[in-house]
């Protein structure tokens, strides 16, 4: 078995050679602290492979696009592991793993995120916000808008 230096050996090396591939192609420049994160990403999986991290890396990250393009709608955990091609208790546990929270806090900070926005532009009422932000009731974008200033 690998100990944890060759592991991160080996998640290093996969992470730059992946990035070297993608360097040479010229609309597919990646910025340096996209591999700083990918490569603090891999090593943060329990994964054994670096083909398995690999692969979770790649659903996830197909998991958050969904949240990014459904989060006015009503999303549940279901349909998150869904869109990531995997049961619902590994997407979360591999989300929390690499974004850090649960797929339903990623979503609710999304929707937060502009709920925000539209309360700033002004010239939109309560009701619109709601409905472009994804938020279900008056209450649960209140309630959001108070945990959000807390934390």
């Amino acid at each position: 078995t690998f100990g944890a230096d060759a592991r991160a050996c080996v998640a290093r090396d996969a992470v730059f050679g992946c990035i070297r591939r993608r360097l040479h192609r010229p609309a597919g420049r990646l910025l340096a602290r996209e591999c700083r994160l990918r490569s603090l990403a891999l090593l943060r999986l329990s994964a054994q492979r670096v083909a398995t991290r690999d692969e979770l890396l790649r659903r996830i990250g197909w998991a958050v696009d969904f949240i990014e393009s459904q989060y006015a709608r009503p999303i549940g955990l279901a349909d998150v592991a869904s869109a990531a091609n995997l049961s619902r208790f590994h997407c979360l546990r591999a989300f929390k793993e690499l974004q850090g929270c649960t797929p339903s806090d990623y979503l609710r900070g999304r929707r937060l995120q502009a709920a925000r926005r539209l309360m700033a532009e002004g010239s939109v009422d309560l009701d619109a916000v709601l409905a472009g932000s994804g938020f279900g009731s008056r209450w649960t974008l209140q309630r959001a808008l108070r945990r959000g200033s807390q934390g």
